[in-house]
């Protein structure tokens, strides 16, 4: 169940963070909107046609919310260091991914277990870990 609400919480951020986005384009087109309708004006003002789409355009009751700010201690290679930490003997991929599923990490991608073996690698060229046997990661 931890997983379901983890990763109901993790695609809610990213609409969250996806209406951001959309926010923010919107505000750049309506300061767009004000440079064309200053341009009307200088030139003798709008037409009737423009007034109900100018109306429209015109609100300004849009209410942003903070954006999420990522906490350096709950990223997947920082998870996984501590795992391999707390264990102190090498470990697979596939041990290290129910590891973290234990303690509540969740993913929106397909396949978790992949994402995690490919974060071992850019983690060992980092040099935090190294590779103990085929398959096999431990910390330096």
């Amino acid at each position: 169940m931890k997983g379901f609400v983890g990763s109901v919480k993790s695609r809610i951020q990213k609409i969250a963070d996806e209406i951001i986005a959309l926010e923010e384009r919107l505000e750049k087109k309506r300061a767009l909107l004000d440079k064309y309708l200053e341009l009307l004006d200088l030139e003798g003002g709008a037409p009737e046609e423009f007034a109900e789409l100018i109306k429209l355009a015109s609100r300004r009751n849009v209410k942003v919310p903070p954006r999420r700010q990522r906490k350096g201690k709950d990223t997947l290679p920082t998870l996984i260091v501590d795992v391999l930490s707390k264990h102190g003997k090498p470990m697979r991929a596939r041990e290290i991914y129910e590891e973290l599923v234990e303690l509540g990490w969740s993913t929106n991608s397909d396949k978790p277990e992949a994402m995690v073996y490919k974060t071992l690698f850019r983690i060992e060229k980092e040099g935090q870990i190294a590779k103990a046997a085929r398959g096999k990661f431990t910390l330096l």
